[in-house]
């Protein structure tokens, strides 16, 4: 008989449990149970056997009332077990350090019965239901949810160009049991974030679905290259703030691979998104002689164990973001690695227009000799995303957004160190030479205009290129304070 009552709870201080059932229809048939606990939590598990009773009417087995006096107590757990439908165990301080409690849970698998965890403290889930979903039913936690998403940085658009298929398969990766790790890889901007920051925007649009919780995290913070820190101590001092039971007054273990396992068991009690963008900091960006390590591996002990515990483990979907191939879980069934290619050509020329690019000139279809030249500008910038926008930027506000502007205005590769280095990595930064020069241009000619009693400094092109060359000293998102303390040098 199917029967799926739904059911409120509250708990209190002392696991108090409000008892009054919902008017609804019983059910005919009773449901056996079993309860499995430590002597130590006979009151609390009183208050779990009214509850069943009260709620689906279940015909409970609790040692303390149902092994009459004189029985052997080990043939009539054995019988109790036997004859219910599922197992129902009490997690807590003491049951996890009793055998008793073990031999119930392993004898009752062994007959094929269901095992149901309640976890009414903080103490850690024991080896035994490691691979359990647990009922938490611990004071202060019942359904309340947990959404962090400050640390996901904005997109520079606001509009998703190109990348429909991508979002769709996160949502197709998320509704899947099997699919817990996902990674997408590829160059700097060419979308990663974009593409996260569209797809939490849904999901809280939505009302998160079935996530209980979520966490993002971005490792941008420390910088991408490979003589920066590589540890994850901001990372893992948030997260347990926000996973753990006790908040911000969390103790987070010294051990690195601790830190890993007791945050991955955390993370798997809710069905949680966790997401980490821009893992590379982290990772090995060359392979090390003799094999020592490999390119792409996770040089953090407690980020590699708690990806491989999420991967094995994890209740929810884990989302990497990184411009270095995550090697560390190939070849697990439940990891999926997505590499972003650069944006299809139709998707380039939307951005392009949306940021002002012929678009006063021709407002509804581009003819042909001009979407030419569009298909030219976008092949000469290789597709790149970043690149795309900001050089849309700079020929929109100076050069009256005109496509052929940026064969003119974009410098091209000429010596051969450049050509050297593949030309994708160089697009953002050919641009970013292209503002550099144009400001010097506009500075050059007021330089030639203006009179003696005036300050090149008031110029707007010389603040701009003040700007310029100050981003220039930060290889990461900068700090006001530390923007501050550039200004007060």
């Amino acid at each position: 008989m199917n029967w799926h009552p739904t059911i409120h709870f509250t708990l209190g201080g002392a696991h108090s449990l409000d008892l009054t059932p919902a008017p609804s229809k019983l059910p005919t048939k009773m449901a056996k149970v079993f309860l499995s606990h430590s002597t130590a939590d006979d009151r609390y598990v009183s208050q779990v056997q009214a509850f069943l009773r009260a709620m689906i009417d279940a015909d409970v087995f609790n040692d303390i009332f149902s092994i009459p006096a004189g029985a052997d107590f080990s043939e009539e757990i054995k019988r109790g077990i036997a004859e219910c439908e599922r197992l129902v165990v009490i997690v807590s301080r003491d049951s996890i350090r009793s055998a008793w409690v073990q031999r119930e849970v392993e004898y009752a698998r062994s007959l094929g019965k269901p095992v149901i965890p309640v976890r009414i403290d903080n103490s850690d889930i024991p080896p035994f239901l490691a691979t359990v979903n647990v009922l938490d039913f611990r004071p202060g936690r019942g359904n309340k949810l947990h959404f962090n998403t400050r640390s996901l940085p904005a997109t520079y658009t606001g509009k998703l160009y190109g990348r429909d298929a991508e979002l769709r398969q996160l949502f197709l990766d998320l509704d899947d049991p099997n699919v817990r790790v996902v990674a997408f890889d590829a160059m700097g901007g060419t979308g990663k974030t974009a593409l996260l920051f569209h797809f939490v925007q849904q999901l809280k649009a939505g009302g998160w679905g079935r996530l209980q919780s979520v966490f993002i995290w971005s490792f941008y913070s420390q910088g991408s290259s490979e003589d920066k820190q590589s540890h994850a101590a901001d990372f893992f001092k948030a997260a347990f703030a926000h996973f753990h039971p006790d908040g911000k007054a969390a103790e987070v273990p010294k051990d690195p691979r601790e830190q890993g396992e007791v945050l991955a068991r955390l993370i798997a009690e809710q069905a949680t998104l966790l997401v980490l963008d821009g893992l590379e900091p982290l990772q090995y960006a060359a392979s090390g002689s003799g094999g020592a390590y490999q390119y792409g591996g996770i040089k953090d002990p407690g980020v590699k164990l708690l990806l491989a515990q999420l991967a094995d483990h994890g209740t929810g979907l884990t989302i990497v973001t990184t411009r270095i191939q995550l090697r560390e879980l190939e070849g697990n069934s439940s990891f999926r690695r997505h590499h972003l290619d650069q944006l299809p050509t139709e998707a380039a020329i939307e951005l392009l227009r949306d940021l002002g690019i012929e678009k006063t000139a021709f407002p509804e279809t581009l003819p042909a000799p001009v979407r030419k030249d569009f298909v030219a500008a976008i092949d000469d910038l290789k597709h790149h995303a970043l690149s795309l926008n900001l050089a849309a930027r700079l020929v929109a506000d100076h050069h009256q957004g005109q496509i052929r502007a940026f064969a003119d205005v974009i410098p091209r590769l000429h010596d051969a160190a450049e050509n050297e280095i593949h030309e994708n990595q160089r697009s953002p930064f050919r641009v970013i030479r292209a503002l550099e020069a144009g400001l010097f241009r506009v500075l050059h000619g007021r330089l030639q205009r203006m009179s003696a009693a005036e300050a090149i400094t008031d110029s707007p092109a010389a603040s701009q290129l003040c700007l310029l060359y100050f981003l220039g000293l930060f290889d990461r998102p900068a700090s006001l304070e530390r923007i501050g303390s550039c200004q007060a040098r």
